[in-house]
């Protein structure tokens, strides 16, 4: 009786202390998740862009209207599969002159995105697939299917929701928020909490999965080195399909390892349905739809299997690409309106290279960190070759990864690309946290603060960037407001594209003789002064080196040489140039 009471007091207290870790976890993913949340949003500050009285009602019904126009377009270039979609970019030379009170034409798409998106441009995409919807006339196909609607159609739940509540304003067309831009950063606010709770969800199942795996320091550590990553941070305050992707995959991998472990139906059937999800939130996961049958196959491999569990794994699997279809129902009804677009952004192809392979780990340096790259590369080749059907699992899990890379490597020399291995990243860190766990305490501590403290160290980092680009601390805040001081009005200023948000400071566009055109080389008429975008000015040509000087610099903040890579436009630099000998660099 004694004995069985101390075991009975020891799994209480290994209970208690579960429940505090994991509160913990949650904790801190919440706070990472809403530091800087409100980064890069369409606002009133906005208005400061354009002359006084611009946005009539009349105007707002003018650029609304224009909006309206170029997604019937679009919808008719995706139903015809034409050979790419209406332009909205500048071909060659655009000059605009000042003293409009109405956008020219090149600038009314200008205007409409200052006053509708984010400074991450790939943002917009799920308002402008919502906004296609007609739910009232029982019009639910998406514009796009790049953002499945297992992702698409519950955050459309959620926001129509949050303006019961009166947290929202939900109107038909764009005019009341070309009116009201504060309305519609408060829907890109909206979902941003959207993702977070899944953001949040997914730290909660790595930390179980960890615990489950080897104890509850492997789950903490997975969890924080996961949450902590730069890349997952940055990617956690975007609406995008990824981070909510990413715990329906983390959950059907779980169910997975249940299912290998215990082989209980339920967990078939479970892993099945969350791969579904998964899959439908994102298709470019397809390869999870396997997971029922990994695990059954990796039970059989142990000898522990019998009976009818192939059926169940049949069950899971066939649940799976149920739920894929029933949350994207237009794929199998009308496959050729989305034809076009799985041809441009999806080709066929499989290219492996080593250059490639090279690029993506140059990538996962700048984006995860040297230390946490290292260290799931090396916990993956030791889960290949140690016992333990689990982290085989896993490491399988990781391989299809690997094949999912393979298939879209075009992608790999860009770090923001890694955002689609979002869920494998999780579980190469789960297995990096179960061998620093493994080993001796001093060498286990020892690897573990430095890779945590090079992780965290990019964190502090991403997070600067998300607080100043919340306020007006903001690279594209100071330039705009630099611009209008010292740019006399009138001048000739260079733009490498037509203005948004993401690649232009939110100047009076009115004020100034814009000439807008992709290459500076291409001028003419050099102008008197070029702003330049972080991201474009390591291309920029030998004319902008040898007529102009940097006259003022609005870089990214980093620390000790580390730099926020992961996504290019969380507070992004911008340059400006004077017309002129050169004479060094602004400080």
């Amino acid at each position: 009786m004694r004995s069985r009471f101390f075991f009975r007091w020891r799994l209480a207290i290994a209970g208690r202390e579960a429940a505090w870790a994991a509160a913990a976890v949650a904790l801190l993913s919440l706070a990472l998740g809403l530091w800087g949340i409100g980064w890069g949003l369409p606002g009133p500050d906005r208005l400061r862009a354009l002359p006084e009285g611009a946005l009539s009602e009349d105007a707002a019904r003018r650029l609304a209207e224009s909006w309206q126009r170029l997604y019937t377009e679009v919808r008719r270039a995706h139903e015809e599969m034409l050979p790419a979609e209406p332009v909205t970019y500048a071909r060659g030379l655009e000059v605009t002159a000042p003293g409009w009170t109405f956008p020219p034409d090149n600038l009314v798409g200008s205007v409409r995105s200052l006053l509708l998106q984010s400074e991450n441009p790939d943002e917009k995409k799920a308002f402008i697939i919502l906004s296609q919807m007609r739910p009232g006339k029982l019009e639910f196909r998406p514009l796009y299917v790049q953002y499945g609607g297992a992702f698409i159609y519950p955050l459309g739940l959620f926001l129509k929701a949050a303006s019961l509540v009166g947290a929202a304003v939900l109107t038909p067309g764009a005019a009341h928020y070309l009116s009201h831009p504060g309305d519609m950063g408060r829907l890109y606010l909206l979902a941003r909490l959207f993702i977070l709770i899944f953001q949040v969800g997914s730290a909660l199942v790595l930390f179980d999965m960890g615990r489950r795996l080897s104890g509850l320091r492997t789950g903490l550590a997975a969890a924080v080195l996961f949450v902590l990553s730069p890349m997952v941070l940055a990617h956690s305050h975007v609406v995008k399909p990824h981070p909510y992707a990413a715990f329906w995959a983390l959950a059907a991998l779980r169910w997975m390892l249940l299912a290998q472990e215990s082989g209980r139906p339920r967990h078939y059937v479970w892993a099945g349905g969350a791969a579904g999800v998964a899959v439908g939130a994102n298709l470019a996961l397809s390869i999870l739809m396997f997971c029922p049958i990994l695990a059954w196959a990796a039970r059989c491999a142990g000898g522990a299997t019998g009976g009818r569990q192939w059926r169940w794994a049949g069950v899971g699997t066939a649940l799976a690409a149920a739920v894929v279809l029933g949350t994207n129902p237009y794929l199998a009804v009308s496959p050729q309106a989305f034809a076009w677009e799985l041809q441009v952004y999806a080709p066929m192809r499989w290219d492996v290279a080593p250059e490639r392979m090279w690029a993506m780990v140059l990538s996962s340096f700048s984006s995860l960190g040297v230390g946490a790259t290292l260290l799931g590369l090396g916990a993956l080749f030791r889960a290949s070759w140690r016992p333990g059907a689990r982290r085989i699992l896993a490491a399988v899990c990781i391989l299809g990864g690997l094949v999912l890379w393979g298939r879209f490597s075009t992608f790999a020399e860009d770090p923001g690309s890694l955002r689609l291995f979002y869920p494998f990243i999780a579980v190469a860190l789960l297995l990096g946290a179960d061998w620093l766990v493994s080993l001796r305490p001093v060498w286990g501590l020892g690897l573990g603060l430095l890779v945590a403290l090079e992780t965290a160290a990019g964190a502090g980092v991403t997070l600067e960037n998300l607080r100043r680009s919340a306020g007006p601390d903001s690279a594209g805040r100071r330039a705009a407001a630099w611009i209008e001081t010292h740019v006399p009005a009138g001048a000739s200023v260079g733009l490498t594209r037509r203005p948004e948000p993401a690649h232009t400071p939110a100047f009076r566009y009115d004020r100034y003789r814009l000439m807008i055109c992709d290459r500076v080389a291409d001028l003419k008429e050099p102008p008197g002064w070029i702003v330049v975008e972080g991201a474009a000015r390591p291309y920029m040509d030998s004319l902008l080196q040898k007529s102009y000087h940097l006259a003022a610099a609005f870089p990214r903040y980093e620390f000790a040489g580390i730099r926020l890579t992961s996504d290019p436009f969380i507070n992004g630099a911008f340059y400006i140039y004077e017309r002129g000998a050169p004479g060094g660099d602004a400080p």
